[in-house]
């Protein structure tokens, strides 16, 4: 009967842990995920300045510098007017530097967040943070060819 007890109490203290958890807001940097678009924008634009170009579905900086790196492009993006996906990308001479950026940018982001590192297709991705449901992992750092360059990308979402 007494184990029955302490597996039945650790049991409820495991859920009500990961149900507090799933409530934690996500954030990319200060920009809550699942904010308003002006909510996000008035955020956005105090931590990243005045973006390159911006509409009701995403606001585009190119050229821009973040934690350390240079990113060709950084996008946040709207659904239903609401943050759901930001996207870092750094433009790279060829696979072998697109691979490079992207460990790197996990070595800056596991600072902050547990990640784990994987492969597939031939390549390292890595994994990290909490989703804001509870559920998954918060942002993938991947390499990917697109219109015949390589580039180091950072995505959170979509959520």
């Amino acid at each position: 009967m007494n184990k029955l007890r302490i597996l039945l109490s650790v049991l409820c203290l495991f859920t009500v842990t990961t149900l507090c958890r799933a409530s934690e807001p996500a954030y990319v940097g200060h920009v809550r995920l699942g904010s308003s678009f002006e909510s996000a924008l008035q955020s956005i634009v105090r931590e990243f300045g005045e973006p390159t170009t911006k509409d009701a579905s995403q606001i585009i900086y190119k050229d821009k510098e973040y934690g350390g790196f240079t990113f060709d492009e950084i996008a946040f993006r709207f659904r239903n007017t609401k943050f759901n996906e930001a996207r870092f990308t750094i433009r790279a001479a060829g696979k072998y530097q697109a691979s490079r950026k992207v460990a790197e940018l996990s070595q800056w982001l596991s600072k902050r967040y547990s990640i784990s590192k994987d492969y597939d297709d031939g390549a390292y991705f890595y994994v990290g943070g909490l989703a804001p449901s509870g559920i998954g992992r918060l942002f993938t750092i991947y390499r990917r060819k697109f219109d015949g360059v390589w580039h180091a990308v950072l995505r959170y979402g979509p959520f």
